[in-house]
């Protein structure tokens, strides 16, 4: 018989108990060298315990041992049936010892790492049946340990026997709704993926299947129903399969919001968070787990922050099938912010808690199933659309192929005038007219958005050459002309289109330019115009010119919207004195 010391508090039993928390009136202490036995616990100096907050019941990831002492009171006239549960499923050793008021100790070892078959009631919970006479005081120690190191958590609750069965009930149900909801995701996504074999569908129907397996893992249906004869997949299943739901989730967020070619910062994020997830693999299998759910817990996380990134998508890149993303990863967020609350302490560990976590994962991959649905649609309206521009297209083009075929004998001669006056070389200078500039400049403006490519415009303008020509004659003026276009020819690239648009006025496309290095060229080219001395028949002649530029951006559907833009720039280098450059 064993003379044991007083808890803090006595918990009061009471026939009908609904899960009622019990932690809050134990006395706790950790056992760093896991060596301590129920008799050095019971003998260890009081002072030495502490009195258990009812919240803050997580006491991280650790190796030592932790001991939980209660002390038991059933004041009423009746023996009370009773059940005390452990809510955290994943303890590698659960140690019980009940002490009766004779000082009599029974025992009962349970845990991840000992057989299921064993447990006291069958639950994916660790729950112990009680039998409390009548006026009686009993105590309960219970010990938790790891073989390594692990979560611990001290959740403990009371149930009177008949209540703790009809909510055994109700939480099967609950599950039965959950997975059940989650096969019919995965049917409905197969369903939908069959026609259509976008790649987004592989990466979210294989998060989907992580997150039920996920659900197995951590609410220890697993290992009740599948592996409870692999103590290594009840060790490592909750942390192998959330980490691999992360990977998934990364890849499918990448591929439906084509970070890669639309938001290349966020890639870059995305990237790194497949980083954390996969390295948080590799540090478990070399054995550093503490570091690895380090890991897990960063990348659920920075998860936290695709409501933004898919709002960005939204509103910014104009992807309407974006809403039920960024619902569903605020479902999400919500999720990972009560997760945290738990482990913190700021929320309590209930039933209501756990749930939120579990059903807002559910209800996440339903909005993304509903996203992915939104996004067929509109992949389907574009692809109606650009059918229907052809079929118009064809139908212009066969309507004019008839009228040409029609009026092919009259027209002929005058076709040929037509070849003639349209010829694109410009007679004066040696290089392209303005068809010219504009027939190859629209398709180089194409190629360029088509691509993806940057692409500048510069307008050149000859300041004061009235006066040239008014002054010097129009022979001189001429060869003003012709040397312009000669250093401007020296300075470009075989691949840069280069045209005469006007007078005096000359036009240049930079493929695969930005603003910044279109800029710099211009600024060069000015310069040399500005110091050359022109020769002519009636001497040398210098003159300057005003450059504009302008930048192909994404609202650009048309070469006009860079040539008015350059030409607004050209007359603000005018405005601005002349013989310098500007740019929109």
């Amino acid at each position: 018989m064993l003379v044991v010391p007083p808890a803090f508090a006595e918990f009061q039993l009471s026939p009908e108990m609904s899960g009622l928390p019990m932690v809050g009136n134990a006395s706790v202490i950790e056992d760093p060298s896991r060596e301590l036995t129920l008799e050095d616990i019971l003998e260890k100096d009081w002072a030495e315990f502490q009195q258990q907050e009812k919240n803050k019941t997580v006491k991280g990831m650790t190796s030592s041992a932790w001991w939980v002492m209660l002390d038991v009171d059933n004041q009423t006239s009746s023996t009370i049936d009773w059940v005390l549960e452990s809510i955290y499923t994943h303890t590698d050793y659960l140690d019980l010892y009940h002490i009766n008021g004779n000082g009599e100790v029974s025992t009962i070892l349970t845990g991840d790492k000992r057989p299921f078959d064993q447990r006291a009631i069958s639950s994916e919970s660790f729950a112990f049946p009680f039998s409390s006479p009548a006026q009686s005081q009993e105590k309960i120690v219970i010990r938790y340990a790891y073989d390594e190191i692990g979560l611990v958590e001290l959740s403990l609750r009371s149930w009177d026997k008949k209540t703790f069965q009809d909510h055994s009930s109700i939480t099967y149900y609950l599950y039965g709704c959950l997975f059940g909801a989650g096969l019919f995701v995965i049917l409905f996504i197969l369903i939908i993926h069959i026609p259509t074999r976008l790649p987004e569908h592989y990466w979210y129907l294989g998060y989907v299947i992580f997150v039920l397996a996920n659900s197995l893992a951590n609410t220890g249906l697993g290992h009740r129903f599948i592996w409870h004869d692999s103590p290594y997949l009840t060790d490592s299943a909750h942390i192998m399969i959330t980490a691999l739901a992360f990977i998934f989730a990364v890849q499918f967020n990448r591929v439906f919001l084509q970070t890669k070619q639309a938001m290349p910062r966020a890639d870059w994020l995305l990237k790194f968070l497949l980083g954390l997830a996969i390295s948080s693999i590799c540090f478990y299998l070399l054995g550093y787990r503490e570091l690895s759910v380090k890991f897990l817990l960063l990348t659920g996380l920075l998860l936290a922050i695709m409501p933004i990134i898919g709002l960005w998508a939204w509103k910014v890149l104009k992807r309407t099938d974006a809403r039920w993303y960024v619902l569903a990863w605020s479902v999400w967020t919500i999720s990972m912010l009560v997760f945290i609350g738990r482990l913190s302490g700021i929320l309590e560990v209930s039933d209501g808690t756990l749930w939120i976590s579990r059903m807002g994962l559910l209800l996440e991959t339903v909005l993304l199933g509903l996203a992915l649905i939104d996004h067929v649609n509109v992949l389907r309206a574009e692809k109606r659309a650009s059918e229907e521009k052809l079929i118009k297209s064809l139908e212009d083009a066969n309507l004019l192929l008839e009228e040409k075929v029609q009026a092919r004998t009259a027209d002929l001669e005058q076709a040929h005038q037509e070849a003639v006056s349209m010829a694109e070389t410009d007679e004066l200078t040696g290089i392209g007219n303005r068809r010219f500039f504009f027939s190859r400049g629209e398709n180089a403006f194409q190629l360029a958005k088509r691509l993806e490519q940057p692409l500048s415009l510069v307008m050149i303008d000859i300041d004061h050459f009235k006066k040239v020509n008014d002054s010097k004659g129009h022979a001189a003026g001429d060869t003003v002309l012709k040397r312009i276009a000669e250093i401007s020819k020296q300075r470009l690239r075989s691949t840069d289109i280069h045209g005469r648009i006007g007078g005096e006025e000359f036009a240049f496309i930079m493929m695969g330019t930005g603003l910044k290095e279109a800029t710099a060229f211009a600024e060069r080219l000015r310069k040399d115009i500005e110091i050359t001395a022109i020769d002519s028949p009636l001497g040398n002649i210098n003159v300057t010119a005003s450059l504009g530029i302008s930048a192909m951006s994404s609202q650009d559907q048309q070469l006009a919207a860079l040539l008015h833009r350059a030409d607004e720039a050209l007359y603000q280098a005018k405005s601005n004195g002349r013989n310098r450059v500007a740019f929109l």
